[in-house]
């Protein structure tokens, strides 16, 4: 539903519609699922362990809520109904 809408909005809802697209498939399908929890647990046992890895304290993470927020404040309000 971005007709009418410019061009950094409707890359920036494909963008939101990607990345949730793809959690959806990862979230799916269990041997994936697993395969990515098992790959982020390592790499915190290695942080804790060895205190090499560092969290980014300022690394920006995706939002869902915010950018629904962000869609639904930029979507046109509907008119007023007039009676005739």
């Amino acid at each position: 539903k971005t007709a009418g809408m410019d061009e950094e909005s409707t890359a920036e809802y494909h963008r939101i519609f990607i990345e949730i697209k793809n959690a959806y498939l990862v979230l799916g399908d269990n041997p994936t699922r697993r395969q990515y929890d098992k790959a982020r647990d390592d790499q915190l046992v290695a942080a804790e362990l060895w205190g090499e890895v560092k969290r980014k304290k300022n690394e920006k993470q995706f939002d869902a809520f915010k950018a629904l927020e962000r869609m639904l404040a930029s979507k046109p309000k509907p008119s007023a109904t007039v009676t005739v």
